[in-house]
Order: C-alpha cells, then sequence, then structure tokens
C-alpha cells in the first residue's frame, strides 16, 4: 500500500538485492513496506488499526491474556525510550498502593538485600532474567563462570546433595505416571526425564567414572536452579 522510506546508503544496498532478485528469480517485493489496507479494515491509520484490535479483543474475551503476554514480553526501548522510565515509576507507584491498603506483603519485588522466595533459585543467582544465551537458565550449568563461581562460594556441593535430594524426590513422586498426564506439565516435574536418568546414580554414585559422573552432576545441579522456595518444598 505504500513503499518503505529508506536512507541513501540502506536505499543502495536495497537496489542491490533487486538486482540480485531480478538475475535469480526471486520474488523483489519489499517486506519492509507498509501492507496494511486501512480502509478495507475501517480505519484511517496504524494508531487507529490497533485501537480497533483492542476493542476487538475485548470482545472475544482475549484483551487480559494478550495484556499479560505483553508484560512477559520484552519491550523496544529504541521505539519508546521512555518506556523504561514509566515502567520504573509504575513500580513505585504499585508498591505505595499496596503500603496505603497494608497488603504490600501481598506482592514479594526483588530486593537486592533478600533472597525472593517467590523466584526460583537461578533468577536469584542472576538478580532476574538473562537477555541473551549466555546465561540460559535451562542450561545454566554449561557456563564455565557460573561453575567457576559456585565453587569458589561453597554452593557447588551444597547445590549438588539439594539436587541429589530432588532427584530422589520427583523420582519417588513422579517415576509411576503415565507420558502425557498433568502433572508431567508443572514446573517441577518438568525435570523429569532427568531425575529418570539419574536415578540409578542415587543407588550407584561411586561406581560411576570421574567423566560419567560430572555430567551427571551437572544435570542435578540444574534441578536446583528450578527451585522456587515457597512453591517446591522438598523437606
Amino acid at each position: 500500500m505504500r513503499p518503505a522510506q529508506y536512507d541513501d546508503e540502506v536505499r543502495r544496498e536495497r537496489e542491490a538485492e533487486l538486482e540480485e532478485a531480478a538475475r535469480t528469480g526471486n520474488c523483489p517485493l519489499d517486506i519492509n513496506a507498509d501492507w496494511i489496507d486501512y480502509a478495507a479494515a475501517g480505519v484511517g491509520d496504524r494508531d487507529a488499526l490497533d485501537a480497533r484490535i483492542a476493542q476487538l479483543l475485548a470482545v472475544v474475551d482475549l484483551e487480559e491474556t494478550v495484556f499479560e503476554l505483553g508484560l512477559r514480553g520484552a519491550a523496544d526501548t529504541r521505539k519508546n525510550s521512555t518506556l523504561a522510565e514509566r515502567v520504573l515509576e509504575a513500580r513505585v507507584r504499585l508498591r505505595e498502593r499496596l503500603a496505603s491498603l497494608g497488603i504490600q506483603d501481598w506482592v514479594e519485588r526483588f530486593d537486592p538485600d533478600k533472597y525472593n522466595r517467590n523466584a526460583t533459585l537461578a533468577e536469584n543467582l542472576l538478580f532476574g532474567t538473562p537477555v541473551g544465551r549466555a546465561f540460559d537458565t535451562e542450561d545454566l550449568t554449561a557456563n564455565a563462570y557460573v561453575r567457576r563461581v559456585l565453587h569458589d562460594t561453597g554452593l557447588y556441593e551444597l547445590l549438588l546433595r539439594t539436587g541429589h535430594k530432588v532427584a530422589e524426590t520427583m523420582v519417588e513422586l513422579f517415576s509411576d505416571l503415565p507420558p502425557g498426564h498433568n502433572s508431567s506439565r508443572s514446573t517441577a516435574s518438568s525435570a523429569r526425564t532427568t531425575c529418570r536418568n539419574t536415578k540409578r546414580s542415587c543407588s550407584a554414585w561411586r561406581a560411576r567414572t570421574e567423566g560419567d559422573r560430572r555430567g551427571e552432576r551437572l544435570a542435578l545441579i540444574s534441578l536446583t536452579f528450578k527451585l522456587i522456595a515457597d512453591r517446591h518444598r522438598w523437606d
């Protein structure tokens, strides 16, 4: 409906892409162009279309669901430079509102001086959620720096013992459940496969070679990274 606008440098790159597309028989259409027919949608511009979409979401009862998805997503602060400041301001106002109602204990916020009992161990160690793949909470033990910190702080052996206990408990709880059971979809039982693989190690730990044991140790420690203190109780 409307072609994309490019500066001189990007326009030259686009022209080179068009030439290559013509030589190779590929599609010359520009994905960056505006392909929306606002008139056909019954609106005048993009802002009006967004407002119309929001109205329709409310009609089909998906407004809250999409809103929650947005809260869990990553915002592009380059397109909205004031968004980060507004979110931080909203946090302050939320704390003030909760305190005014006497229900500040209903929400546990991140505090540098406290362990957050409603967040995973990994989120507490990282103090949040990672931006890139280097500190992926699903495979945090693969990071050599994380392993070194665990050794230096004396947490390695503690987490290993905890992971061993978690594995034994989960094997006992979930080993008899059939595949696809509802319990297998929970956060705790997501590690069910790992627990089954380490079940033998619970009774034959010392018989393993050092190389085999290292992989199992890291798998056991990975279990502890998913623990949430106020949700998963192992004592």
